[in-house]
């Protein structure tokens, strides 16, 4: 598929910020969605990069980026936001008329099931970006910056997470976890190890050990 992925406002002092709460949108948006962009390309995907990074207004942000997903054909864009108000949950857009119904239903229920987000629903709204883009369109906002419990959830899962979850949503791939890389071990260091459990005293109750040397004089 070709994917246009705008990652919501510009950048912190970007002259177009997001919103600010507990989370600040315009800081947030950014490692998620480089990683959903770099995940997406990984499996095989090209991908758009949409997104304004500064602009002295809102109207001229909001153009950029749709001047940006309408230079090519998509088969699907994908705008990503968080939420405030004071709510919780994760909730997708699209316009009443868009071709990409489907595909924001399956991307908020696989989201939520993956990040553990309540699911607000696939919603319908005029909003510029999914209005004016040629391509089916789509906005989802990701969780709430003012809500403790989003807060929370949000840090907890990290960005890797989250954008693994919006992925899965779009394609239906799995994305794998790295494996925990395990340090190298030492020749010997294991035999080493072994030895020095069969010398070691338990010194005092608050958990201090000595090792009686092993090297003999």
């Amino acid at each position: 598929m070709i994917i246009g992925v705008d990652k919501g406002h510009t950048v912190q002092n970007g002259g177009v910020c997001g919103a600010c709460g507990l989370l600040k949108e315009s800081v947030e948006n950014r490692p998620v969605g480089d990683k959903v962009i770099q995940k997406l390309r990984a499996l095989g995907h090209t991908v758009i990069d949409c997104s304004c990074n500064s602009a002295s207004n809102v109207d001229e942000q909001l153009a950029a980026i749709v001047k940006k997903a309408n230079a090519q054909k998509l088969d699907l864009f994908l705008s990503l936001h968080l939420n405030a108000g004071g709510g919780t949950g994760a909730e997708i857009y699209t316009t009443n008329t868009s071709g990409a119904k489907e595909e924001a239903k399956r991307l908020i229920e696989t989201y939520c099931k993956r990040t553990g987000f309540r699911n607000r629903g696939h919603k319908y709204a005029e909003l510029y970006v999914i209005r004016h883009t040629v391509a089916p369109a789509m906005l989802l906002e990701m969780a709430f910056v003012d809500t403790e419990a989003d807060f929370k959830k949000w840090n907890d899962l990290g960005a890797e997470l989250i954008a693994n979850a919006i992925v899965e949503g779009i394609t239906g791939q799995v994305v794998q976890e790295k494996p925990v890389e395990s340090k190298p071990q030492i020749k010997e260091e294991g035999k080493l190890l072994e030895q020095c459990k069969k010398h070691v005293l338990n010194y005092n109750d608050k958990g201090t050990y000595v090792f009686l040397s092993l090297i003999h004089i």
